[in-house]
């Protein structure tokens, strides 16, 4: 599996931050992923840990502030109706090659 984030301000926080908290869809596995984001070339690696199932959204409460996002109500409207809530640790980057 990898690890996409194309939402720029998510992507930000994790790049900026090195790490972010994340809502996904679904159960996803955990452990060291591939990062992407723009395009199909890889970026970097990221761990990924699962931390709960969001039932209730001011359980977000106290993650939002390193989601990227400025308030619950606009992270939940980028993340839709995703439940699943992740933290993912930069890793490392892929060094850029100089043609």
């Amino acid at each position: 599996m990898v690890m996409w984030f194309n939402n720029p301000q998510a992507r930000i926080q994790l790049l900026t931050k090195g790490h972010v908290f994340t809502l996904r869809p679904k159960i996803r596995r955990t452990g060291y992923e591939p990062l992407f984001y723009d395009n199909f070339e890889k970026k970097g690696t990221v761990l990924v840990t699962y931390l709960m199932e969001v039932n209730i959204d001011w359980w977000l409460e106290p993650y939002c502030n390193e989601s990227g996002f400025l308030t619950i109500a606009s992270w939940r409207a980028a993340a839709g109706d995703s439940r699943f809530l992740y933290r993912v640790d930069l890793t490392s980057l892929v060094s850029k090659k100089e043609d």
